[in-house]
């Protein structure tokens, strides 16, 4: 994952210097603390924790589409085997 943060004191540019995985115990959760430094020593040099989670697809992966399509049909075989047999 990839994204600039912002210093919430000044709007300066900030630097992710560390992150911890708070997600880590649970199962299919990213959930990360990310730990930054503003670059504006002159005036701010603060430090500040941002927290980054997954929420949702805007386009599943691929791999997850093809799956739902073969197990969709897998259903609708099944369905029209079994009403043959009534």
């Amino acid at each position: 994952m990839s994204f600039r943060v912002e210093c919430p004191n000044c709007g300066s540019k900030a630097v992710i210097h560390n992150n911890a995985n708070v997600g880590k115990e649970i199962e299919g959760v990213f959930m990360k603390d990310l730990y930054c430094r503003c670059t504006n020593l002159k005036d701010c040099g603060c430090t500040f924790v941002v927290s980054a989670s997954f929420s949702h697809y805007l386009n599943p992966p691929q791999r997850d589409v093809v799956d739902l399509a073969k197990e969709i049909l897998r259903k609708e075989n099944q369905l029209t085997l079994g009403g043959m047999g009534s």
